[in-house]
């Protein structure tokens, strides 16, 4: 006997679907959006807009998967806003062979109408980014999204 039951069993499951169901509402289709980086990674300091700003909306990264394929580690930080607030900042190491795959439990919110950008702070890396995430309406209901 593993000292689970059937009850616990089913009580788990209730509890995935129900987070399930809670993501799912929180991101409406309409509402989803993508990234895929630029071919042949970012190889300079230049900001790269992963989301344009779009008025009224708010943008959010929930996922963000990064790699660094140069001999040269570095750092990265996402912004609200071109040239804005740094909300999130990371490391990559050199000669990475997998990518970082980050899950923002607490979601990365950005202010509404502002891009969501990415700087790698160092030259001579070649870093491939790929971001999800969601906008909704800053004003009324979160799941009325028309982007």
């Amino acid at each position: 006997m593993d000292g689970w039951n059937n009850n616990k069993r089913t009580n788990i499951l209730k509890l995935n679907k129900m987070q399930i169901t809670n993501y799912d509402s929180r991101c409406p289709n309409s509402a989803k959006w993508k990234y895929a980086g630029v071919v042949g990674g970012i190889i300079n300091t230049t900001e790269t807009t992963i989301l344009s700003g779009v008025a009224g909306k708010v943008p959010v990264i929930t996922n963000l998967q990064i790699k660094n394929a140069s001999a040269v580690a570095s750092e990265y930080v996402i912004r609200d806003g071109v040239g804005g607030t740094i909300i999130f900042r990371g490391h990559l190491s050199a000669s990475m062979l997998n990518c970082d795959e980050i899950n923002f439990d607490c979601d990365l919110v950005g202010t509404s109408g502002n891009a969501l950008t990415l700087t790698v702070l160092t030259t001579a890396t070649v870093t491939y980014v790929n971001a999800q995430g969601y906008s909704y309406n800053a004003t009324g209901n979160m799941f009325d999204n028309n982007i």
